[in-house]
């Protein structure tokens, strides 16, 4: 099936050129560019045409071509084959005949998705004790509608919630621990049936800034990393997982937060391209709304951002409870409602220099009855996990 949609995201761009066509012709479109790619269909978007009474768009592969007719400035078209090159190409229709086509541009669909979620599993043993929760932080995490591919955990305190998460999901998931003894105590999991590791390490996002000795936040400025390769495609991706430094909102932790991200955003893309130009993410708990601003300094999350790395639910087809607080969740089991997604600390940021598509967000809560934003109990933590299923296309 195919649906005509208007993109007013635009990933990547990619320079298109006209061709002739004979007759009087309406005013030709421009700025035909890719905005997203899936594993089973693609976006583009062009400028709109003043006057247009709509727009012919032509998707052509090595197995034939297909043309559809839509009146808004871009089209998703869906039911593709994945990883394979597809030429798109546009002209505006008006009363007196159609413009000039321009394009094509071609665009290869994503090789595959991969499904990632950033989870902080509470190490305060006074505020919820973990062997009462222990199986709840299993249960969400395996729920039929989340069971990610990719896992990143934070605040895994040493033992036994180190072992026990391991073991827990010892069943479909294999583990990269950390390799720093100071380092906060994380996991990144991912599903051995379609992934295996290929490389690992961890950057000190303080080190080097006259600002901070080395004994500064011991804890939370390592960002660690895995390398995963994707077995059926072959293509590789990055993996980052953070947890930045709390303490509250005073200006310097802000600067903090916004200095560890603003060292390791240029870094992760570096590595990125050194490894040949493959995807990266940076997952995690910020410790940082994104709008907040301390004395101009900007949130780590809005930090990301400007390196070009893209939070996940700004992208993405369908978003499922964005509108929550992802912190300081109700223990006694109610989630915390909140307008515009502005309330979130935990995060799943991308970065390609190829074109890319979020097919779905979503705060993951395991609601009761969401009329009254009652949640299941035991809680598993006073974080909720984030999770996006991100689709990756490669040259």
């Amino acid at each position: 099936m195919k649906k005509l949609i208007y993109m007013a995201a635009v990933v990547v761009s990619l320079t298109a050129t006209a061709c002739s066509d004979d007759g009087e012709s309406a005013a030709d479109a421009t700025g035909l560019t890719t905005a997203a790619v899936y594993t089973d269909g693609l976006e583009v978007n062009w400028e709109p045409v003043a006057g247009a009474a709509g727009y012919e768009v032509e998707c052509a592969s090595a197995s034939g071509t297909e043309t559809l007719r839509t009146e808004e400035p871009g089209i998703a078209w869906t039911g593709l084959e994945p990883d394979t090159e597809y030429s798109v190409r546009v002209r505006s229709i008006g009363e007196r005949g159609s413009g000039v086509w321009i394009g094509p541009v071609r665009v290869r669909t994503a090789a595959f998705s991969v499904s990632l979620t950033s989870y902080n599993v509470l190490a305060t043993e006074t505020k919820s004790p973990w062997a009462g929760r222990m199986q709840a932080v299993h249960d969400l995490i395996r729920k039929a509608d989340h069971d990610p591919d990719v896992l990143c955990l934070q605040e895994c305190s040493g033992e036994p919630i180190l072992s026990d998460m391991q073991r827990l999901l010892a069943d479909a998931y294999d583990v990269h621990t950390v390799a720093v003894s100071t380092a906060d105590p994380a996991l990144i999991f991912w599903k051995r049936d379609k992934f295996e590791k290929t490389g690992a390490g961890y950057t000190n996002m303080l080190l080097g800034d006259p600002n901070y000795t080395s004994a500064d936040f011991p804890t939370s400025c390592y960002a660690h990393f895995v390398k995963l390769r994707e077995k059926n495609s072959g293509k590789e991706f990055l993996v980052y997982n953070i947890h930045i430094k709390t303490n509250g909102s005073s200006t310097s932790y802000q600067k903090l937060r916004y200095d560890c991200i603003a060292a390791l955003c240029p870094a992760a893309r570096q590595r990125a391209c050194e490894e040949g130009g493959i995807p990266v993410f940076i997952l995690g708990d910020f410790n940082n709304y994104w709008n907040t601003v301390d004395n101009g300094v900007i949130s780590a999350p809005a930090a990301c951002a400007s390196f070009g790395f893209v939070d996940s639910p700004t992208i993405a087809r369908e978003c499922v409870n964005l509108n929550y607080k992802t912190s300081s969740v109700d223990l006694k089991g109610f989630a915390d409602p909140r307008d515009n997604g502005n309330y979130r600390i935990d995060y799943v940021f991308g970065y390609s220099s190829m074109p890319f598509g979020v097919s779905a967000y979503q705060t993951v809560i395991d609601f009761v009855d969401k009329a009254t934003h009652k949640i299941a109990t035991p809680v598993p933590s006073d974080h909720h996990p984030v999770n996006a299923v991100f689709h990756l296309s490669y040259r």
